[in-house]
């Protein structure tokens, strides 16, 4: 181009004002834009200098010219069902976003959006190598997880996986395909790798509580971490044990920790928390029951019993009743609370008491219930969970109390003090012997349809047949106690081979309840022996005889003090002695003098 030209150009350009050159520039660019689109036939047409009118770019214009610009395409109507997803952000990340848009542009603008813009860049190649590192770990954590794999592999396999998931554990351990591989790190792992991981995410373990797939690793760390790395878990729940016990995957852990893996003066700190606030920063290794407390700070009971309702009861209302660490604030609260709290904790755990009775201090807070709440209601909850609670050591002691109430063959002399503590409540009016006999009234015909349910699973448990043979001992007089001995005896029936202890014959506790049947038939009119001898065969005796225990139930058969019951027996064994003579035990020896 010529000077004289470009001389004139300058001058063109001085003369237009920055703003109008800008719009130029950008309304040239939408033409560009437009025209790589290839949004309609108006494109096509936009020659060099052409303006494009906005307003105009997509009206209804009359006519069916395909030359004309369509309308560009419709947004798809989304379901009223289908939630909207929404691109996750970080409240840091939020913020900036809003200061972002209320700005001016200006320098300070265009700083914040390309800070905006770098982190957004940074996150995805994070993410990215997030995703690279996860699918290398699982390659080898599939060789990790398998039973054939060596312990010595299986150190070398965590070692490699600690080299590729360095610096990134802390991301990892909260997805759901990852948790597992740093679980298994954790677990098969050695010291060194162990206390890398530990040392990754010690600053985080209240967060990884309460996530659904990284609490399994703070268990994992409980059961394989060290003893400072144990100490150091239970020291972090402090200030926040009210709140994770509150949540329903996080009180599992603190649960397990207070359970299993802390010591006396660690469970003080973990339940001082619940009596007072001040326990949240200030801790007494020298207070470890609410009692305790109470005895030091007389002047705080008003106030620490409202406090500790209040963290109590969401506890309670959550369904959050099978840990330990709950029944042992429900039996330190309801020593101390008023009539009108205690009510009101009755109605709210009436029905999860079943929950309650695997645990020592669960069970003393289903006495206090039963001594101040309605019985009938507490006989119902134990009815629905009976199989359940004859099969639990703990358990079953509430059924063998209702039907042998005080009795020192099932209670220790100090439980038998303890519950002549309730004697004094209020809600007893009736005579003691009138008011157990009532409830065993009651409760006699459940009882007994339990156990006639599925015989075979209670005289399978030496438990759970002391609770048989005392709901047969009790409820004798119900509608059905026949049909019980029938069983009874159909199951004896079947083959014994000496040395096999599955036999009911055999087993300890099977045997000392048939021994007891026999000797009280005479306390009764219906006879257990007279359903056991006519169900019994000539072969059912042999093999008895060559079982130690077989020929003490024979012996019990004759000694039963009926005489009807000893003459069948004694016909029945007479022809065995010939085979008896042969036998080198102890109760054959003394079954054959008997004969004589």
């Amino acid at each position: 181009m010529p000077a004289p030209e470009q001389k004139q150009r300058r001058q063109e350009i001085k003369k237009t004002s920055h703003r109008d050159h800008f719009k130029k520039v950008q309304s040239k660019k939408k033409v560009r834009k437009w025209q790589k689109s290839g949004s309609g036939a108006q494109s096509h047409d936009a020659g060099k200098g052409s303006k494009l009118n906005p307003k105009k770019r997509f009206t209804k214009k009359k006519g069916n010219d395909s030359s004309k610009p369509s309308h560009p395409k419709k947004r798809p109507l989304r379901d009223i069902n289908q939630k909207e997803v929404k691109p996750k952000s970080s409240k840091e990340a939020r913020l900036k976003l809003k200061k972002l848009l209320s700005m001016k542009k200006g320098p300070e603008y265009w700083k914040a959006y390309k800070e905006i813009r770098k982190k957004k860049l940074e996150k995805r190649l994070e993410d990215d190598k997030v995703l690279q590192v996860s699918v290398k770990a699982k390659q080898s954590w599939e060789e990790l997880r398998r039973e054939d794999c060596q312990p010595e592999r299986k150190v070398e396999i965590c070692k490699d996986l600690y080299r590729i998931v360095r610096g990134k554990v802390a991301k990892l351990v909260m997805a759901p395909d990852m948790s597992r591989v740093v679980e298994s790190m954790m677990q098969f792992g050695d010291i060194e790798v162990r206390a890398a991981l530990f040392e990754e995410l010690k600053s985080k373990i209240v967060e990884l509580c309460s996530s659904v797939y990284a609490h399994f690793f703070v268990l994992k760390l409980l059961k394989y971490g060290s003893k400072q790395q144990r100490e150091f878990v239970v020291d972090s729940f402090r200030g926040h044990v009210p709140e994770l016990m509150r949540h329903k995957v996080a009180s599992s852990v603190v649960e397990s920790a207070f359970n299993e893996w802390s010591n006396a003066s660690q469970r003080g700190c973990l339940l001082q928390e619940f009596y007072d606030p001040h326990f949240k920063v200030f801790k007494d290794t020298s207070v470890t029951s609410f009692s305790k407390f109470l005895e030091t700070h007389p002047e705080k009971r008003e106030s620490s019993l409202e406090y500790f309702k209040e963290n109590l009861m969401p506890l309670v209302d959550k369904g959050l009743m099978q840990h330990s660490l709950v029944h042992r604030l429900l039996f330190e609260y309801v020593n101390f609370c008023s009539e009108a709290d205690m009510k009101e904790l009755i109605e709210s755990i009436r029905e999860h008491l079943a929950q309650c009775l695997h645990t020592r201090d669960g069970t003393h807070v289903a006495m206090h219930c039963i001594w101040k709440g309605n019985a009938k209601i507490i006989l119902g909850e134990i009815l629905s969970s009976f199989k359940e609670l004859a099969f639990h050591k703990y358990g079953r002691k509430v059924i063998l109390y209702v039907l042998c109430p005080r009795d020192p063959r099932h209670l220790h002399p100090e439980y038998i003090k303890l519950l002549a503590q309730g004697d004094s409540n209020t809600h007893s009016k009736k005579h003691p012997e009138l008011r157990q006999a009532e409830l065993l009234a009651a409760a006699s015909k459940s009882f007994l349809r339990e156990v006639l349910g599925s015989p075979e699973d209670y005289l399978s448990d030496n438990g759970a047949t002391l609770v048989f043979n005392t709901v047969l001992e009790k409820c004798l007089d119900v509608e059905g106690s026949q049909e019980a001995f029938q069983l009874l005896a159909e199951k004896i029936k079947e083959p014994l081979v000496p040395g096999e202890v599955k036999h009911i014959v055999e087993r300890s506790a099977t045997h000392l309840m048939l021994k007891k049947l026999i000797v009280t038939d005479k306390q009764r009119k219906v006879h257990f022996s007279d359903y056991l001898l006519d169900a019994v065969t000539s072969e059912n005796l042999e093999q008895w005889i060559t079982c130690n225990r077989g020929a003490f139930i024979l012996i019990a058969l004759l000694e039963s003090g009926v005489k009807s019951i000893e003459e069948k027996a004694r016909k029945k064994l007479i022809p065995l002695k010939p085979k008896l003579r042969q036998q080198t035990s102890k109760g054959a020896q003394i079954l054959l003098k008997k004969l004589v």
